[in-house]
């Protein structure tokens, strides 16, 4: 597979403006001020004092419908244009096909903080979360950077249609999906994975609310950016079902956080995003790992792995859910048990890349 692990190289190396490289450098540059580079997401919010918020469904049904979009790498400063525009197109698509109750957006919206204009990427895209019409979740990715992410946390809080309750605590927060009497349907504990991973700044907040909510019982999924060592477990033990081009990028978490993770009441599934063309799931230890399917077109891997969204239909009655990854011409995939996909020739949609 090194030649997939190159096309990740050549578009981080592409991604790295000049910015973004300047903010890098200031780790090891004794000439500038201790503290000057500051991990994604990793400041409070000066306005934003609550860290739940309860989104009461709009409809009766026995379902709740959760769409995830993830690694929409927008980027203004880009020369073609159009790519942007084609990732706001087939996220608008997504939506008419799904017909949502909330969007789950796992993290890389923007690529990085570029002449320090991250957070006019960071608005613009906002802007455009709000007017899809639904109500939407956030979580920070490795690219999503900043200046000053105590603003970013209040733009964030401030969008229309904004479940984002990530400011009191650098990013970690919860949604609470509730029916119209009141009655928790299904929680999704949102993590910042900030650009390292699952590590103890996370852990911490994520032991703290266990401690709070020991007798939970609702089902409840975990969302995050950067996936845990334990996703790269689940294929090489060959639990996993579904494609596979590229290794695993849990970063520096290796594999600790599972115990703690393992711990959260209720938990069914985590979902992630990060790795563009690695499409599958697998139950360690009776959590469900997820990935989702890589959504914008200015990122690498099309030539793969179909850009689109997972949508995710979930029966809180029962705790149970299924899911399939979507595209804009409506193809649904979910890989059979035991499908476990390394070469581009095995792709059951090859025909469709090819033509």
């Amino acid at each position: 597979m090194k030649s997939i692990e190159i096309t990740r190289r050549n578009f981080l190396l592409g991604s790295l403006t000049l910015g973004s490289v300047l903010m890098f450098s200031k780790r090891s540059s004794s000439a500038v001020k201790k503290n000057e580079f500051i991990p994604v997401g990793m400041q409070v919010s000066q306005q934003f004092r609550e860290d739940v918020f309860r989104l009461k469904l709009k409809r009766k049904s026995d379902s709740i419908r959760l769409l995830q979009l993830t690694d929409l790498h927008f980027n203004p400063l880009r020369r073609e244009k159009k790519v942007d525009e084609d990732t706001k197109n087939l996220v608008r698509k997504l939506i008419e096909l799904t017909e949502p109750d909330l969007v789950a957006i796992t993290g890389d919206v923007w690529n990085e903080n570029p002449f320090g204009k991250g957070l006019s990427f960071l608005e613009s895209s906002v802007e455009f979360f709000g007017t899809l019409g639904v109500p939407w979740l956030y979580t920070w990715g490795n690219h999503d950077m900043l200046s000053d992410y105590s603003k970013g946390h209040d733009i964030l809080a401030r969008g229309n249609n904004s479940l984002y309750r990530g400011g009191l605590n650098r990013g970690n927060y919860e949604v609470v999906i509730e029916n119209e009497e009141g009655k928790d349907l299904w929680r999704l504990i949102c993590i910042n994975t900030s650009n390292y991973g699952f590590l103890e700044e996370q852990l911490s907040w994520l032991r703290g609310w266990i401690e709070k909510n020991k007798s939970n019982t609702t089902p409840t999924f975990m969302i995050f950016h950067i996936p845990i060592f334990q996703y790269h477990t689940i294929w090489e033990e060959k639990i996993a079902s579904g494609v596979k081009f590229e290794k695993v990028c849990y970063e520096k978490e290796e594999g600790s956080a599972f115990e703690t993770i393992n711990k959260v009441p209720g938990l069914k599934a985590c979902i992630c995003g990060h790795d563009h063309v690695n499409d599958y799931s697998g139950l360690y230890k009776g959590i469900d790992l997820i990935y989702g399917r890589a959504t914008g077109r200015g990122g690498y891997g099309s030539d793969l792995v179909p850009k689109g969204g997972k949508l995710y239909t979930l029966f809180p009655s029962t705790g149970e859910y299924d899911w399939a990854s979507i595209t804009d011409d409506n193809e649904r995939w979910h890989p059979p048990k035991n499908m476990r996909i390394e070469k581009k020739e095995e792709l059951p949609w090859l025909h469709k890349l090819s033509g």
